[in-house]
């Protein structure tokens, strides 16, 4: 027969493990926001998000960005008259990248800083997901798409110690002249010709004119 455990110790044991997994999750990634008009990127949980990303290739030299709303629904401990132990200070993300039909193209970080109160959230806008330098690598024949999988999460310091996310996984559809209308040179401020413009003059998500600029570099129109 098993020996049996105190009632404090069974309690004690079972508070423990709850905190855990209560812990891992209420600390995650919701979700990717929208970028506004002008490039702006709403704070709030109820924005407009996008759940997976397109990124053409046809204009080399941009990284793809993620504007990850990061939540913190811990509990203050404030009531307990102690500091608050439940504050979150963001310390980057862990980023690896997951090529279908070729596994993992590698892992990255990108640093940050913010601090996220309990039950509280917090944007952390432009965060490099698909440096350039790996774009670059990725040969694609216009018409030809692949899938490549971001898993993200956030790691953070928790009263001295440091606390890892749930992984996050965005799909982006690498592709080739998909959305980029490609120009060998930028029109002229007071050119008539028909241009496409997105938020933030990216080739990423949405359509967009590129194209090569007077002393060589490549550019993406913005609104």
């Amino acid at each position: 027969m098993n020996p049996r455990l105190p009632v404090a110790a069974i309690v004690a044991l079972a508070l423990g493990l709850s905190g855990c997994v209560d812990d891992n999750r209420m600390f995650f990634i919701r979700q990717n926001q929208a970028p506004g008009s002008s490039c702006t990127v709403d704070t709030s949980a109820s924005a407009a998000a996008l759940w997976g990303g397109i990124f053409d290739l046809k204009a080399p030299g941009f990284d793809y960005l993620m504007n990850p709303l990061v939540e913190n629904q811990m509990l203050s401990t404030v009531g307990d008259k102690q500091p608050e132990r439940n504050r979150l200070h963001m310390l980057r993300f862990d980023i690896e990248l997951e090529l279908e039909g070729a596994g993992s193209l590698g892992e990255s970080s990108h640093d940050v800083a913010g601090v996220i109160d309990p039950n509280g959230t917090a944007v952390f806008a432009g965060v490099p997901v698909i440096p350039a330098q790996v774009a670059s690598q990725l040969q694609l024949q216009p018409g030809q798409q692949r899938l490549l999988r971001v898993k993200l999460r956030a790691i953070a310091d928790r009263s001295g110690d440091d606390m890892e996310s749930a992984e996050f996984i965005f799909p982006v559809t690498l592709c080739n002249e998909c959305i980029v209308d490609w120009k060998d040179q930028c029109p002229a401020s007071d050119s008539t010709e028909d241009v496409l413009t997105n938020a933030c003059g990216l080739p990423q998500d949405s359509p967009v004119t590129c194209c090569r600029t007077a002393d060589n570099a490549v550019a993406c129109l913005s609104k």
